[in-house]
């Protein structure tokens, strides 16, 4: 194998209406596979809406942040907070009082909030967790978690994601996820970890990796490529530690990118 694409879903690989070119993506992915190498992608979402995006391809993923990775749409591997650490945290988060308008915790299969969050439930919130259950109490959940998420006003969220490392960071990852998102995960667990794994565990051994991305929690997976290249839409943060800005996720940029990837490799 001699390439790995791993891209950043919203804000890099889809435009702002969440759509890309269907047709272009179908015949780069059979490229793609043609050459033998890899396509992924990497993102804060779950994989239910991974496959709303890639319908009709097998898909491999960094899901969740890092937190769940799938090879052709199958699970491998999820990394969860450990029971004591998810109830630690609800703890000393109420106690901290900040100020939070959504609290979701996550499984691999479903996500659940508490019925008290329900006023501040938003249509796009519902887009995003496909497999959203109300709940009376976080203690009601059986299953492992994989991801904490929460919601905070925007002039609020650097703020936030400061307290929030100050007093979890040496223990959990604080990430801010995009959408006035902060997402808690495992200690050390990203997309650049996750990518690791997932290379190791279907025993890939890629000549580069190319990531694509435009928000602050793909520095993880850039750190863990061999070449980094911004959409012209990202984050200043990220566009510094870019090797290349490519044209916007508006253009189609991750696309236009790869397939010029290929005809360069062709001429040669």
């Amino acid at each position: 194998m001699k390439n790995v694409f791993v891209s950043d879903m919203d804000g890099t690989f889809l435009r702002d209406d969440k759509t890309y070119d269907t047709d272009f993506f179908a015949q780069l992915h059979e490229q793609i596979n043609h050459a033998e190498d890899q396509f992924i992608v990497a993102t804060g979402n779950n994989f239910a809406r991974v496959k709303d995006i890639f319908p009709t391809h097998s898909i491999s993923a960094i899901a969740e942040n890092g937190a769940a990775l799938y090879i052709d749409d199958q699970l491998i591997h999820a990394t969860s907070i450990a029971n004591e650490k998810v109830t630690s945290f609800l703890t000393a988060l109420e106690q901290l009082a900040l100020p939070i308008r959504l609290l979701i915790l996550s499984s691999t299969t479903r996500s659940y909030t508490t019925d008290n969050y329900q006023p501040h439930m938003t249509e796009k919130t519902l887009f995003f967790y496909k497999n959203l259950q109300f709940i009376p109490t976080f203690k009601a959940i059986k299953e492992p978690i994989i991801k904490i998420s929460l919601k905070v006003e925007p002039e609020l969220l650097a703020e936030t994601t400061v307290k929030l490392q100050e007093a979890f960071g040496s223990w959990l990852t604080i990430l801010p996820s995009g959408f006035q998102a902060i997402d808690i995960l495992a200690h050390a667990c990203d997309k650049g970890t996750g990518l690791k794994k997932l290379l190791a565990h279907s025993k890939m051994q890629p000549q580069q990796i190319v990531a694509f991305g435009n928000e602050r929690n793909d520095l993880p997976l850039f750190h863990a490529s061999d070449q980094r290249l911004a959409v012209a839409n990202a984050c200043e943060l990220l566009k510094e530690q870019a090797d290349k800005i490519i044209p916007s996720n508006q253009e189609q940029g991750v696309l236009t990118e790869i397939a010029t990837f290929y005809h360069t490799n062709d001429n040669h």
